[in-house]
């Protein structure tokens, strides 16, 4: 029992210490269920690129299921589809220490992924890290005005994009100047090739200004991280992907 003031004052230190104690107790075990959660289950992201407008703007916040070859019921290899909206796993760099990765991983767990380190090896979606995935294993392909014609493997005909993809998009190639060249820059205008049994050929919905699989070729499985499947934020156009 306290018997003066001094006593009075050392308890409520002593009770604002394990208080304070009990906060950093469960922010770390909020921090860390919820990388858990980043890592297998679902990753918000912050989009930073103009690459897939109309659909995702430069200021939108999706969420990204992970890729996880031994889980069923989560997405992966075999469940790529044509017309998925899919993020890249960058080249990751093992050369920072640990204090570097914890804090690349505060600074995006805090800021709701807005900002990341520039160094940070975890930074996924950027210029070249959205795409859509248009041509699969096996096709033929070959764009002509920005529009990518592909013959599925066991077919004759070529068909345009849209008429094969499931999925409901909109390119944005109607800003292209007067008597501009579709070889220059991001071509518009491609010769036939043939993926292989493990390509993939991504394409951003900017046809016009960005980069994808027309400048740097198609690309393995391997380096599909996960399927885009809603945009959250700016709340009122949330949806499904």
């Amino acid at each position: 029992m306290a018997k003066n003031q001094y006593d009075y004052a050392y308890m409520r230190r002593k009770k604002n210490q394990k208080s304070f104690l009990r906060l950093l107790i469960s922010i770390f075990a909020i921090f860390l269920l919820v990388q858990i959660g980043f890592s297998f289950l679902i990753k918000p992201f912050y989009v930073t690129t103009s690459a897939m407008i109309p659909q995702l703007e430069n200021g939108n916040a999706v969420f990204v299921l992970p890729k996880a070859e031994n889980r069923p019921g989560f997405f992966n290899t075999k469940s790529v589809n044509r017309g998925d909206v899919v993020i890249l796993n960058v080249e990751k760099s093992y050369d920072d220490n640990w204090f570097i990765n914890v804090y690349q991983s505060l600074c995006a767990f805090f800021t709701f992924q807005k900002s990341i380190p520039e160094n940070s090896r975890n930074k996924v979606i950027s210029d070249e890290g959205i795409y859509r995935v248009v041509g699969m294993p096996g096709d033929s392909i070959y764009m002509n005005n920005y529009i990518l014609y592909i013959r599925q493997p066991g077919e004759s005909h070529y068909l345009t994009e849209y008429e094969i993809v499931q999925k409901d998009y909109n390119l944005n190639i109607s800003q292209i100047p007067e008597n501009w060249h579709k070889d220059i820059g991001v071509p518009g205008n491609t010769d036939i090739m043939t993926l292989a049994s493990d390509d993939y050929f991504l394409l951003c919905d900017n046809r016009v200004s960005s980069m994808d699989s027309r400048l740097f070729g198609p690309i393995k499985s391997k380096r599909i991280g996960g399927i885009v499947f809603c945009r959250y934020y700016p709340f009122k156009t949330s949806r499904l992907l």
